[in-house]
């Protein structure tokens, strides 16, 4: 009856070549912040250390329901469960009990219902934000989302789905810094990605009506933080069924995009290529082949892009045990290696904040590579700001 999750993996931030500083500086911010949730990394910040509840198993009943009725079964469980506990308690509580098989595999949605028992809770967006944290693959952010599109009035009278008037109406305003105590990028970056999550799924995966949305919002900076939710969202999507993609096609849904929206399509396009790729020296033979595809502009940005994305994809290999899975994928391209490694250095910092996994990788590489691996490994950690 239920579908397991397959958990989400974080995007990654990193400059490109041949464009001003100004474009550099923020798309290094948002792919500094994408990296994070990618890659798998949990920060946990001010969450009650062990606190757990096996009452809250309570909640895999609703799994027991229709498919359509799970997710106002989890919200119900959660209004009701919560009493007086914090948002970070109740995230932490669902993370103590991760080791039951089933609440693993559907701990994303549950922290979805999490978020939107957040918003509930605060009525705006800024402290809604504030009081999530990253449990579950930033599910109590997307939550937040959810809930601020759709409300439990509008549920009560009746509307089921959210319209693309309702979210030109909201989406321009959402993550304004006026809605934060005193907000940073990131929690600014968070605030659009989610968005960009909502917006795709509220309209049924239609990618082109969805970046549209995504156009309203004023800052370059903004706009690319929503296409990143967007994209990631067509890939991790719970039903995937209702994805946009073609099996076997490599480059979709990148060649339907306009040209402003490619950089940031292929920044998780490689999430897309690895489920169908025969082995991963694929993944560096079809970001070479941009080159020669006629209907792109901006090609080395895309192919950066791309390589990147490998780097990201393959960065968990290194943190197994298995670097050389990562390292033979990287060096397919020479003239891309640097780039490939700085998307599985940068991926690997943000998982640990240490230089513990991007030594072993850098020093598997030998000359002027290896010496760059290393001074950029380095430098991102000395300027990464969380």
């Amino acid at each position: 009856m239920s579908k397991k999750y397959k958990n989400e993996n974080k995007q990654i931030r990193i400059s490109l070549a041949n464009i001003s500083r100004n474009w550099i500086d923020w798309f290094i911010k948002i792919q500094v912040i994408l990296i994070v949730i990618l890659a798998g990394y949990i920060i946990i910040k001010i969450i009650p250390e062990n606190v757990s509840d096996s009452n809250f198993l309570d909640i895999k009943e609703c799994l027991e329901l229709p498919q359509e009725d799970i997710d106002n079964c989890y919200s119900d469980f959660i209004e009701e469960y919560a009493g007086d506990k914090s948002i970070k308690e109740l995230l932490s509580i669902l993370e103590n009990n991760r080791r039951d098989e089933e609440i693993e595999n559907f701990c994303h949605p549950m922290t979805h219902a999490i978020g939107r028992y957040s918003l509930d809770k605060y009525g705006q967006v800024g402290d809604a934000f504030d009081a999530c944290d990253f449990t579950c693959h930033s599910g109590c952010y997307h939550g937040v989302m959810e809930r601020l599109f759709l409300t439990k009035e509008d549920i009560a009278n009746g509307k089921q789905h959210i319209t693309l008037d309702d979210l030109y109406e909201k989406v321009p305003s959402a993550c304004d810094r006026e809605n934060f105590n005193n907000p940073t990028d990131f929690e600014i970056f968070n605030c659009l990605h989610g968005v960009g999550h909502a917006i795709l799924y509220s309209i049924d995966y239609d990618i082109r009506d969805g970046l549209k949305v995504c156009d309203t919002l004023s800052s370059q900076f903004e706009r690319s933080s929503c296409y990143g939710g967007l994209f990631m969202e067509n890939v991790t999507a719970f039903d995937k069924s209702q994805r946009d993609i073609i099996v076997g096609d490599y480059h979709y849904p990148c060649t339907k995009v306009d040209s402003a929206h490619q950089v940031d399509c292929y920044m998780m396009q490689t999430s897309i290529m690895l489920e169908f790729a025969p082995d991963d020296e694929t993944l560096a033979q079809e970001c070479s082949k941009i080159f020669s595809m006629t209907e792109y502009e901006n090609k080395t940005r895309l192919v950066e892009s791309c390589f990147t994305s490998i780097g990201r994809d393959l960065s968990n290999s290194v943190r197994l045990g298995n670097p050389k899975r990562a390292f033979n994928a990287c060096r397919q391209v020479p003239e891309y290696t640097s780039i490939c490694n700085s998307g599985v250095t940068n991926a690997l910092i943000d998982n640990s904040q240490s230089l513990e996994f991007t030594n072993i990788y850098c020093d598997m590489f030998s000359g002027e590579i290896r010496e760059s691996c290393f001074q950029n490994s380095e430098s991102y950690l000395n300027h990464i700001v969380l």
